[in-house]
């Protein structure tokens, strides 16, 4: 179990993506807004000094340097003394995997200009035998010989696992982590490092103040190791299991039987997600293939590890020499008889890579072998899964989300309070989140979209008529044009335009970042803009969508805020999230704006709050009510979580040390709340109404008249 100090228990964060547009300076104007929505920690992008006029910071050239396009040293001092005052800490976000591979960066400059022989290079992680002592980038990249973030040239790997490059790149997280207010420390892509585990023990003691966090992906079912000292994961694993109550599973085979009929697409999701897996290791990752063969000895292994790395389940496992857990084991063994019945040609080369990633034996060839192929299977679930076949499989895209299954149709009410359970005893401050800087789409988009499952005859109707008219592409690309119209609109054609390139370029079905195809890029556009002309027929499609997509969204932010761990809320999410991928994402927020939305929203009755509905009066309501009883009644979200029993399979409810009652609404569009709740004994007092009422069993349908989600205090 962690071995840090866990996250204070009434903590709630607030992610700021930092810019040279919004640096340090414009986070210290947020702090007064942000203390009265109620977080209790400012969690930055990060602050490291990156590639010139990087807008997300992950480009990282100095890490021992704060970045100066944020206001440098003594603008982050501004921000932590503004944040102090206001009784709130600070969360940092750490960039251990890699760092750019530019100019700007010194020690990778001198790498290029000295290869092997430059007093920096151990920092990057280069196959110095394939490039004859030299760092190779060469034109078809097919002659790359350093190891990447993903397939990204420009961010090259960080040797983390040597004690002197951590102590190089860790002196300034150190001292900052050692700072009154900087109070917990995010991890980012922790699975790139070649052993997580000794990395993670190492920033512990590094900073041993300081709540540390992973940015890890879990696959359905994958549970976080319990031998790692942090407070648990990001939260993507949450966002994936909360949005599942809103889906109604009855109509898994509805919308399966209409992606096939309007787009001709007849795949299954594993038959997606394994053709985007090959794609990328063919491709981009495929000098990476090659450095786990040579790691062996052994060029004709490409084969097997490119099989085994198509059939990998999860992102990787992390055995290491002497050391193979139960769960790795299960893994490496399972993945390895699929491989062998599928190919039985390769049984013998898969025995050898399973002996190796058993870690039998003493050989030092299979344990650099092994160590190669753990750090090959999350850039190809990555590139594979994540930027392909979520673009290319587009079969109901509210599920096509970081750490989601789109075969996973929707979360029972039992799976919600098991997993709650779970994670109450387990990891009782890992993070939750339905909004990252990194998600496909924003969490109102899903929340609108997930009515529709509620809806399958009424959607394959309209959408049949919709596909009719928009019949110039190809089916998947338009389908996936339609439901972004629908869970985003309203849409400008400059947003859409901007999305549609990306998603069809990532598909790679057509178009590509490599090769893109500017004809068929021009007739993707030619459908936007036609369907934009269509405003009449969108509005009527999403108009019955709206008021049961913002219920939701109150239910799913409630959750979040309420149910065990730590909640995150995405920076402007207090109002409705109807974003798109990166960069539509991290556009600007308006803090005075948003400062004028919660005084006027903290003001008004339920009855007003409903009313302003189109201003996310009701929403920032929420998350500031939320908040504001996380903070009276810490010590409730620290202990048990209790189920309630609901006569209506509608309803999800729960208590918190009996103190604090979560009560909303799912499936709100086919079915309003109705039944018994059976509250804990004593009276309670509704926080968004005022009510009173009294323990015992309590009509659902009277609780929430007056305002679609229930928390009550006693």
């Amino acid at each position: 179990m962690p071995s840090v100090r866990r996250a204070p228990a009434a903590a709630a964060t607030y992610r700021l993506q930092l810019r040279p547009e919004f640096g340090f300076a414009d986070a210290a104007a947020a702090v007064p807004y942000l203390s009265d929505l109620g977080v209790t920690h400012l969690y930055l992008s990060p602050i490291f000094e990156a590639a010139h006029g990087s807008t997300h910071g992950y480009d990282v050239v100095d890490p021992t340097r704060l970045r100066d396009e944020l206001g440098g040293t003594a603008g982050f001092d501004a921000l932590v003394a503004a944040a102090h005052a206001a009784d709130l800490c600070v969360v940092l976000d750490v960039v251990p995997n890699h760092m750019a591979a530019t100019e700007e960066n010194r020690w990778w400059r001198d790498v290029m200009a000295a290869g092997e022989a430059a007093p920096s290079a151990g920092v990057f992680d280069v196959d110095w035998v394939a490039g004859d002592g030299a760092v190779r980038r060469g034109p078809p990249r097919d002659q790359i010989n350093y190891r990447r973030f993903f397939e990204i040239d420009d961010l090259a790997a960080v040797r983390q696992e040597d004690p002197q490059v951590f102590d190089a790149t860790h002196s300034l997280v150190r001292a900052l982590a050692a700072r009154p207010g900087v109070d917990g420390l995010r991890v980012d892509h922790v699975d790139g490092l070649r052993d997580p585990t000794a990395y993670l023990q190492r920033l512990a003691d590094a900073a041993p103040n300081a709540w540390l966090a992973v940015e890890k992906i879990l696959e359905p079912g994958e549970q976080l190791r319990a031998e790692w000292p942090v407070v648990g994961t990001t939260g993507y694993e949450f966002a994936s299991q909360v949005l599942g109550l809103f889906l109604d599973p009855a109509a898994a085979p509805v919308f399966a039987d209409i992606y096939v009929r309007l787009t001709g697409d007849e795949r299954a999701w594993p038959d997606a997600v394994a053709a985007g897996k090959r794609y990328a290791l063919g491709a981009g990752l495929v000098t990476d293939v090659r450095r786990v063969a040579r790691a062996f000895g052994d060029a004709a292994l490409e084969t097997v590890i490119t099989e085994l790395a198509v059939a990998w389940p999860v992102y990787r496992t992390y055995t290491t020499p002497g050391h193979a857990s139960a769960e790795d084991l299960e893994i490496v063994r399972t993945t390895c008889d699929r491989v062998r019945a599928a190919r039985p040609d390769l049984a013998d080369s898969v025995a050898r890579v399973e002996r190796a990633l058993r870690r039998e034996g003493n050989d030092a060839s299979a344990d650099e072998g092994a160590d190669r192929f753990q750090l090959l299977t999350g850039p190809a679930m990555a590139k594979g899964v994540e930027d392909r076949a979520f673009y290319d499989f587009t079969r109901f895209v509210a599920l096509n989300e970081v750490g989601g299954d789109p075969d996973r149709f929707g979360t029972s009410v039992e799976e919600w309070h098991a997993a709650c359970e779970a994670t109450a005893e387990q990891w009782p401050a890992t993070m939750l989140t339905t909004a990252t800087h990194d998600t496909k789409r924003g969490e109102d988009v899903r929340t609108r979209l997930a009515v529709i499952s509620e809806r399958a005859d009424w959607w394959g109707e309209h959408a049949a008529q919709w596909m009719g008219r928009h019949d110039s592409i190809d089916g998947p690309t338009a389908y996936l044009l339609l439901q972004t119209l629908v869970g985003a609109w309203p849409l400008s054609e400059e947003r859409l335009s901007a999305y549609m390139q990306k998603a069809t370029r990532e598909a790679g079905a057509h178009t590509s970042w490599a090769a893109p195809d500017d004809a068929y890029e021009s007739a993707v556009a030619a459908e936007v803009r036609a369907a934009l002309g269509e405003t009449d027929a969108i509005a009527a499609m999403v108009a019955p969508l709206v008021e049961p997509g913002r219920v939701n969204s109150l239910a799913q932010t409630l959750l979040r805020l309420t149910a065990p761990g730590t909640p995150d809320t995405y920076q402007g999410t207090e109002g409705w999230d109807l974003s798109l991928v990166d960069p539509d994402n991290r556009r600007p927020v308006h803090y005075d704006v948003r400062s004028q939305m919660l005084h006027a929203a903290r003001a008004a009755t339920a009855e007003e709050l409903l009313a302003r509905a189109d201003e996310a009066w009701a929403k920032v309501d929420v998350i500031a009510t939320a908040l504001s009883v996380r903070r009276s009644h810490p010590h409730a979200f620290t202990g048990d979580y209790q189920a309630l029993e609901c006569e209506s399979d509608a309803l999800v409810a729960f208590a918190r040390e009996d103190a604090v009652v979560t009560v909303v609404p799912r499936l709100v569009a086919s079915t309003r709340p109705q039944g018994k709740v059976e509250l804990p004994n004593g009276e309670w007092v509704n926080q968004f109404t005022g009510d009173t009422i009294n323990g015992g069993q309590v009509d659902a349908g009277e609780l929430l008249a007056r305002f679609p989600v229930a928390l009550l205090t006693r």
